[in-house]
């Protein structure tokens, strides 16, 4: 078995740790808070409380909770009351018995009677009254001192109503009787829910302002936590967390009003019991749909769509009951869905808060203790609500304070957004910094290569004018030696000699104007080139008829084609006999999807039968087809009637061409 020794356990069993410690300190303070705040102080027993020992202004107030004399389905006064026929009620308690019996109906009518024994002297003593569900008569020594709402027996007779204060006794003597005549025709349970208090009026009062203060700095709080997170999703809408989160606390904010002591009925005096309380469900029903949403938007890696489809599928059941049903079955429908609340909680803090702790997330730890905290809260809350029948009457200062406690996270969620985006920016910048360096080094780079360029654009025009003066001083010394040749033989092999030169010289003349990256015109090439032919032929030489489209071709294409065409024109010129009888030559330029197609065709007789471009020994050809083969380009000869060659060649030379040539 694994041994973990203390100080070295693991991640998981931390975060399991600390949230187990949490939820029961939070259990200790829920259960045990408010018999701490009022231990050793004397508890009503029997329906009667003795407080002749006691100093209200030494020792503080008293609460009244604990065992009251009670006559069920009955509003009597203190003269009416019977003590003998009376039962024991607990107070709190919010369990009507109709006809004495243990079943208890929902709702109901009784009069509780407290009698408390005073310390012998003269005190300004008063009442604070939280929660009594629906209509009652506070009767303080056979006087009504406060009445909220109109208690009856019967339903036509009552009218709800719902208040919280204190009330003046004025001087009492050495004895007071109180009571509590409260019906209920409205509402699942009547009853005192929460205990009265009694003490000094100063103090009762001043409690009574701290008490409502709290509620309102914490309204207050939740308001501004609201207003901040709809600020932040009003410039930043595709991060719909704010909202969501603005009305997580809107809900758990009015859930405060309307809880307690319900301080929105006294800024609101004129709203009514039924809207009251629709209002207090409403807020107890949209805070586990709001918080899911707020979650799921926190820790969306976490949470699918579809688990939180069927997380909110419940409560849009019970959310549906708001605008329809009656106070009754509302008051009712609380009892279901605290049970759903519960479930619906656990798998939330497992999946939202444990899961994201026991990865370390940021922020997790902060979810997972006010999680911790709220979770622990709604077990407290839905064991009063089935047991005691109190969940509703509370102040959720758990709720307030788990929303307070989330603004943190959202706080410090977007303090690391920030902090993110400043490191980001601070990075950028030396992103920055460094591209414009390297740019100034890029742009310093291609002043250079512009400089480098513009020498070899000059070198390389000064290279082709050299070239073409060399060439012209080989012209001349051949044009030289043809005046003294009289073979014909060899005065053909110069003539063939200087048009090859001739074409290598037009192309070097026409680099000599250009850049070193642009391309020749191939047409105004090939015309100049068959221009020079026609002069060197004179008046008996043939009519070249050229046709064209503009192309645009490198140089060492330029000068294949225009060796090729040389070679054509002349071997037509003089194997049709072309100059003695005045033919033409056709010659035509077009670019295909494979190349630039040259064709060449004359009006003399034609090609021999069995002629193949290869078994031809002259030199031209041999030109030709060595030109063609390392083009991996195409030759064909055919007659029309006259002799007619086309030649294909590829605007580029490529290794994997497998053009036939017509040529080994």
């Amino acid at each position: 078995m694994k041994r973990l020794q203390f100080g070295l356990v693991d991640p998981g069993s931390r975060v399991f740790f600390a949230a187990g410690a949490i939820f029961c300190a939070t259990l200790i303070i829920a259960f045990v808070g408010e018999s701490l705040f009022f231990r050793n102080t004397p508890v009503p027993t029997g329906g009667q409380l003795d407080l002749r020992n006691w100093d209200f202004s030494a020792s503080g107030m008293i609460s009244l909770g604990g065992t009251w004399a009670f006559e069920p389905e009955k509003l009597v006064t203190s003269q009416e009351f019977d003590q003998t026929k009376s039962v024991l009620r607990r107070v709190p308690d919010t369990r009507f018995a109709r006809r004495g019996g243990s079943y208890f109906s929902g709702t109901g009518s009784g009069t509780y009677r407290l009698e408390v024994l005073l310390p012998p002297r003269d005190q300004d003593l008063g009442i604070r009254f939280s929660t009594i569900w629906t209509a009652f008569d506070l009767v303080a020594n056979g006087i009504v001192v406060k009445r909220v709402g109109i208690p009856g027996i019967s339903p036509q007779q009552s009218e709800p109503g719902f208040a919280a204060g204190v009330v003046s006794l004025g001087p009492t003597a050495d004895k007071l009787e109180i009571l509590v005549r409260v019906s209920n025709n409205e509402y699942r349970w009547g009853g005192i829910v929460q205990p009265l208090v009694l003490g000094n009026v100063p103090s009762l009062v001043t409690q009574k302002r701290w008490d409502d203060m709290v509620v309102f700095l914490m309204v207050g709080a939740l308001l501004g936590v609201a207003a901040n997170a709809l600020f932040l999703f009003a410039y930043r809408r595709r991060d719909s967390v704010y909202f969501y989160f603005t009305a997580f606390a809107l809900t758990v904010a009015l859930r405060a009003l309307t809880s307690g002591d319900g301080l929105i009925s006294g800024l609101f005096p004129g709203l009514g019991f039924d809207a009251f309380v629709r209002m207090g469900y409403t807020s107890q029903y949209l805070i586990m749909p709001t918080a899911a949403l707020f979650f799921h938007r926190l820790f969306v890696e976490d949470v699918p769509w579809s688990a939180l489809f069927w997380f909110l599928l419940p409560c849009l059941g019970f959310c549906l009951l708001l605008p329809f049903a009656s106070v009754n079955v509302l008051s009712w429908s609380i009892l279901p869905y605290s049970l759903v609340a519960l479930g619906q909680t656990g798998y939330g803090y497992v999946a939202v808060c444990l899961k994201p702790a026991i990865k370390h997330r940021p922020g997790a730890m902060i979810v997972l203790a006010a999680g911790t905290v709220l979770l622990t809260s709604i077990v407290v809350n839905v064991v009063t609500e089935v047991f005691f029948s109190r969940a509703e009457s509370g102040f959720p200062i758990d709720l307030a304070a788990f929303v307070i406690v989330q603004s943190l996270v959202m706080a410090k969620r977007f303090t690391w957004v920030f902090e993110r985006s400043e490191t980001l920016a601070e990075e950028l910048k030396g992103a920055n910094r460094q591209l414009m360096d390297e740019a100034r080094a890029a742009e310093d780079a291609r002043d250079m290569l512009e400089e480098v360029v513009k020498e070899k654009d000059v070198l390389l025009r000064e290279v082709h004018h050299r070239v073409k003066n060399s060439l012209q001083i080989v012209l001349s010394i051949i044009n030289l030696q043809v005046r003294r040749v009289t073979d014909p033989g060899a005065l053909a092999a110069y003539s063939s000699v200087r048009d090859r030169i001739r074409a290598i010289s037009s192309v070097h003349d026409r680099l000599f104007g250009l850049d070193s990256e642009k391309r020749i015109d191939l047409k105004a090439y090939c015309a100049d080139l068959l221009r020079q032919l026609d002069d060197s032929y004179g008046n008996d030489g043939p009519l070249f008829q050229f046709e064209s489209e503009t192309i645009q071709v490198p140089m060492d294409l330029c000068l294949e084609i225009g060796l090729i065409l040389t070679e054509l024109a002349t071997n037509s010129c003089r194997h049709a006999n072309i100059p003695s009888q005045g033919g033409f030559v056709h010659i035509s330029l077009r670019q295909t999807g494979h190349g630039i197609l040259l064709t060449v065709s004359d009006d003399g007789p034609g090609f021999p039968e069995g002629f193949l471009p290869s078994g031809v020994k002259t030199v031209g050809f041999k030109i030709i087809g060595s030109m063609v083969s390392q083009r991996r380009g195409s030759i064909a000869t055919f007659n029309n009637p006259g002799a007619v060659v086309q030649v294909q060649l590829p605007l580029s030379k490529k290794k994997d061409s497998t053009a036939a040539t017509g040529f080994e």
